[in-house]
């Protein structure tokens, strides 16, 4: 199973990141009232950088469709990725990944009440509960309250995107050789349709943009449901992804689960999960410091992690071997410890990594 799979197997969503991160987020929040333009002066004056990005936030509260092309750079690789994408407030989506013979290869969509995940190389289907974004420990204001502590938003113009104006709002981190990310947000309904994420040296890691994108008046509603292709193995998820206490998570994956003890400046703990995955548990912790991310999950050590075809190197912790690969996530840091494996997972350098996970022990 590739890193990019794994992952989504882990968190049960094969869904991208959020709008801040890559993509547009669906299903993560109430819908904003009311999609009506930022209202500016004659003199165009842009609205509040603060208050666009919280419109980039959550889902539009209007239908959209289209078609969105993303790319990732990573280990001296380039992949592009696209995506059939629909969107019925306020949490019915429909995601499809074509690969470049022009088939479906994954299918990701969602009625509200119930997540549909379907690998089609692989012939499986998970069956979960969409994730619920108020179950966590931080809410979408201290997520932009985070934001706004680490990094410095400022609108910095206008450009069509897809045929439509968008603000496009410039985020920049204030420490050290600071990373970018830059947003371009309709004006009309909020929607991002264009992202990029530049590290500190300029190197763009990804981008994502909304080839074409229309707004219906409604979406047939068989869109949102799925039914299982004959043959194809179905996985039923009885546990709902969500915010978990220490104790909680402890009792339901029978694991005992362990906080870094130091992290990257800035970075905040935001979410516990506890997950199925090939008939065992799994915890995922999710820390944030209000655009990048960084993912730790705990599995017991008979679970493996295939790295494909990805390049695999050996690195040096304090409790022993760990490997380390680059894949379109970041990078990924993998270890046995106490009879569990840990993988640490985020667009970092390999360094601070190293120091999240030694933190462990």
């Amino acid at each position: 199973m590739s890193t990019r799979l794994f992952a989504a197997a882990l968190a049960a969503v094969l869904a991208w990141p959020p709008a801040s991160a890559a993509e547009p987020r669906v299903g993560a929040a109430e819908p904003r009232v009311g999609a009506a333009e930022p209202r500016v002066g004659a003199a165009e004056e842009a609205p509040d950088a603060s208050e666009l990005l919280r419109q980039g936030a959550v889902p539009p509260a209007v239908a959209y469709a289209g078609e969105v092309s993303v790319v990732t750079r990573y280990g001296g690789r380039t992949r592009t990725r696209e995506l059939l994408v629909s969107f019925v407030p306020p949490n019915r989506f429909r995601r499809e990944l074509v690969d470049s013979s022009g088939y479906t290869a994954h299918v990701v969509v969602s009625d509200g009440a119930t997540e549909w995940i379907y690998d089609r190389a692989r012939r499986r289907v998970w069956k979960t509960t969409p994730d619920d974004a108020d179950h966590k420990l931080l809410g979408p204001e201290d997520e932009l309250d985070l934001l706004a502590q680490n990094y410095d938003a400022r609108v910095t113009g206008q450009e069509d995107v897809a045929g439509r104006r968008c603000w496009v709002v410039t985020v920049r981190g204030q420490g050290e050789s600071p990373a970018v990310r830059t947003l371009w947000i309709d004006r009309k309904t909020g929607l991002v349709l264009q992202s990029k994420s530049q590290q500190g040296d300029g190197t763009i890691s990804s981008t994502m943009r909304f080839v074409r994108v229309e707004f219906p008046s409604s979406i047939d509603e068989t869109s949102f449901r799925f039914a299982p292709p004959p043959g194809a193995a179905v996985v039923t998820s009885a546990l709902k992804p969500g915010y978990l206490e220490l104790e909680d998570a402890r009792l339901a994956a029978g694991i005992d689960p362990v906080h870094p003890r130091w992290l990257p400046q800035g970075f905040v703990f935001e979410s516990l999960n506890v997950l199925p995955h090939g008939g065992d548990t799994f915890l995922h912790f999710r820390y944030s410091d209000g655009v990048e991310a960084l993912s730790l999950f705990q599995y017991p050590k008979a679970a493996r992690l295939d790295f494909g075809e990805l390049p695999v190197r050996q690195v040096r912790l304090a409790a022993g071997d760990a490997r380390v690969t680059e894949g379109p996530d970041g990078k990924v840091l993998d270890w046995p410890r106490r009879g569990q494996r840990v993988v640490l997972v985020g667009n970092l350098p390999l360094e601070t990594l190293r120091r999240v996970a030694e933190s462990l022990e």
